[in-house]
């Protein structure tokens, strides 16, 4: 049986895809299985992934229809093989080393989960053009939610070593858009241990496709609903707890739909996230006290129908870092 399953959700990236596949393949850690599941992507991912599939015997392909990455990474968690799990988006990549690094610090430390730093990319870049960031200066030791809200460790689903137990009766939820946020922490309710370095392993590609430059009703709408959820479910959680909570769910997951949000000329965007807002701070015990001084003063132009008023406020306190 392979040490680790490296889950690739596959969708409308054929582009960067083999570039993906490479950097993973070519890793020094060599005993891991990839899978990588195909949502029906409409372009040549699926050849793609089967002429890499003919070559490599460690790939393994899923087709099933689109329902976003969470679903797609959901069916390869029901057959992956591996005693440790890594998620890799597809049209991302990793330094040669992350395999090998990520197993050395879980070695040393019995974490239940490894993570590591990222960096931003350009759409054209390749592995050649990626800093390799290989040497270890510090490893840090933690456990509950506040290194999370700290953003110490990030929220997204790659960027980490899992134990493949972690997942056990744990799925992504049935949403386009956040599954990683509802995953991330009823992962790290389960953590014993996590350890954190700072190294950035990986390298998340930016480009006008991906489904976060864009918001829709869709979106929106399931955002406030994992928020929801994950309310209901962490609420047996100490206070402090579910503090770290609230505020990361009020300043960074939901305002953070602001940033394209109030670049749409679309008001019934604007009016859905407010009544979504609303509806949040009647059900749950996040509010807008988690947000920052400057971000509060956003929203409350929002909740008041000034919306151009909004924006402008964005604009002001995003220059001022406040």
């Amino acid at each position: 049986m392979p040490v680790i399953s490296v889950i690739i959700p596959v969708y409308n990236c054929e582009k960067y895809l083999p570039a993906t596949l490479d950097a993973v393949l070519n890793q020094t850690f060599s005993d891991f299985e990839i899978i990588a599941v195909n949502n029906s992507s409409p372009d040549g991912c699926l050849r793609i992934l089967q002429d890499y599939a003919e070559r490599d015997a460690r790939i393994r392909v899923l087709t099933r229809p689109n329902g976003g990455a969470g679903m797609a990474r959901n069916a390869a968690l029901e057959i992956a093989r591996g005693d440790f799990i890594v998620f890799c988006d597809g049209d991302d990549l990793l330094s040669p080393k992350t395999l090998e690094i990520l197993l050395s610090v879980q070695n040393k430390t019995n974490a239940d989960v490894v993570c590591h730093g990222f960096k931003r990319i350009g759409c054209d870049a390749t592995i050649n053009d990626t800093v390799p960031d290989e040497s270890i200066k510090k490893i840090r030791t933690a456990s509950g939610f506040a290194p999370l809200f700290r953003k110490k460790i990030n929220v997204m689903a790659w960027g980490k070593l899992y134990r493949r137990s972690l997942f056990d009766n744990l799925r992504f939820p049935a949403v386009k858009i956040a599954e990683d946020f509802y995953t991330t922490f009823k992962v790290f309710e389960r953590v014993k241990k996590a350890a954190y370095i700072a190294n950035r392993l990986y390298f998340y590609r930016s480009h006008p496709t991906q489904i976060t430059k864009t918001i829709t009703a869709e979106k929106i709408t399931d955002v406030f609903t994992v928020a929801e959820m994950l309310s209901a479910e962490l609420q047996r959680m100490p206070k402090k707890q579910l503090r770290y909570f609230s505020r990361y769910a009020a300043r960074y997951q939901i305002f953070g739909l602001l940033t394209p949000l109030l670049k749409s000329p679309d008001s019934n965007l604007l009016t859905l996230f407010c009544n979504e807002w609303k509806n949040l701070e009647q059900n749950t015990y996040v509010s807008a006290h988690d947000l920052t001084i400057g971000r509060r003063f956003v929203l409350n132009a929002l909740l008041a129908g000034n919306y151009e008023t909004a924006r402008k406020r964005f604009d002001f306190f995003k220059k001022i870092r406040i």
